[in-house]
């Protein structure tokens, strides 16, 4: 729960961040907001793989027969 909320935290802020960079012709502001956005980014992108990675360790469990031979 805290990692999802600590997501939608740097994700607004990084939206806002951008947003107020690119009105208000701040520079610095702007990067910040692009880092943090990166960073939710990447945070998102390793559970995803994590997710994936153990549906198709489910999927393999699938294929193998009760015996333990592999169906075609």
């Amino acid at each position: 729960m805290l990692k999802k909320l600590l997501i939608a935290v740097l994700f607004i802020e990084g939206v806002l961040a951008i947003t107020h960079g690119m009105t208000q012709n701040n520079d610095a502001l702007f990067i910040v907001g692009i880092i943090s956005i990166t960073i939710v980014y990447l945070i998102f992108r390793k559970d995803l793989k994590k997710i994936s990675e153990k549906k198709l360790e489910n999927e393999e469990d699938d294929y193998i027969s009760s015996d333990g031979e592999d169906r075609d």
